[in-house]
């Protein structure tokens, strides 16, 4: 996966991204659809989702800045 895919920002059930939060904020709620977040398992399963979707639909999924691979 790119380095700079927000997987903590990103809300698992929505997909929108909140525009700051600290590093410290372990949890939170969502502004926009008031879902209730762990920052670490909000990350995980944002990341274990984009991966399947790579896996299941052969899609490009960007590595680093210099690979990629599907």
């Amino acid at each position: 996966m790119d380095r700079w895919f927000s997987s903590y920002r990103r809300c698992r059930n929505y997909g929108n991204i909140v525009d700051k939060l600290p590093v410290n904020t372990r949890k939170w709620d969502f502004p926009k659809c008031g879902a209730n977040h762990d920052r670490d398992i909000n990350s995980a399963i944002n990341i274990w989702a984009a991966g399947l979707a790579a896996s299941v639909c052969r899609a490009n999924v960007k590595l680093n800045k210099n690979t990629s691979v599907g």
